[in-house]
C-alpha cells in the first residue's frame, strides 16, 4: 500500500499526479493529490457533499478541456474557475466560446472556405481546364 512510503516519494508521486492532471500545485490541489498518494480521501471528499467537484472528475474535465483547447489563456481560465468553483463565469466562458468557435462558427468558415473556392473555379485560366479544376477540388477534400 503507499501509505508505507516514506513521506518524501509520497510528496513526489503527489506531484506527480499534479502534473500528470496538468493542474497548479497549489496548496489545496498539493493536499489532495498527496492525501489520494497516502492512500487516504482527499480532503474536500472528507469533509463531505460541500458542492466540490470529485478529484477524479476535476482530472477527466481538465483532460476534456485540454483536448478542446490545446493551448491559451482560454484554456488556463477555464481550468481555474472549474478549480475554484466559479460556475457562473464558467458558463459565461463555455458560452463565449461556443459564439466563437463552436458549430456555428464552423459552419459559417466553411461556408467562407467553399465560397472562395466556387470563386476560384469560375476564374478562367488558359492551363486550367474543367477536369483539371474538378481534379484539384478532388485533391484538397481528400487531404481535409
Amino acid at each position: 500500500m503507499r501509505s508505507q512510503l516514506p513521506p518524501a516519494q509520497l510528496a513526489k508521486a503527489a506531484l506527480q499526479r499534479l502534473a500528470q492532471a496538468r493542474l497548479e500545485p497549489t496548496p489545496e490541489n498539493y493536499s489532495r493529490a498527496y492525501a489520494i498518494e497516502a492512500g487516504g480521501e482527499p480532503a474536500s471528499a472528507a469533509n463531505g457533499a460541500n458542492g466540490a467537484v470529485p478529484e477524479r472528475a476535476q482530472q477527466l474535465l481538465a483532460k476534456l478541456i485540454s483536448l478542446a483547447l490545446p493551448s491559451g489563456s482560454a484554456r488556463q481560465d477555464l481550468q481555474a474557475s472549474l478549480r475554484e468553483q466559479r460556475y457562473e463565469e464558467l458558463q459565461r466562458q463555455v458560452d463565449k466560446l461556443l459564439d466563437e468557435a463552436g458549430p456555428a462558427a464552423q459552419a459559417e468558415a466553411l461556408v467562407q472556405a467553399i465560397e472562395r473556392l466556387v470563386r476560384g473555379l469560375e476564374r478562367g485560366g488558359k492551363h486550367w481546364t474543367l477536369a483539371r479544376k474538378k481534379d484539384g477540388i478532388n485533391r484538397v477534400l481528400e487531404l481535409g
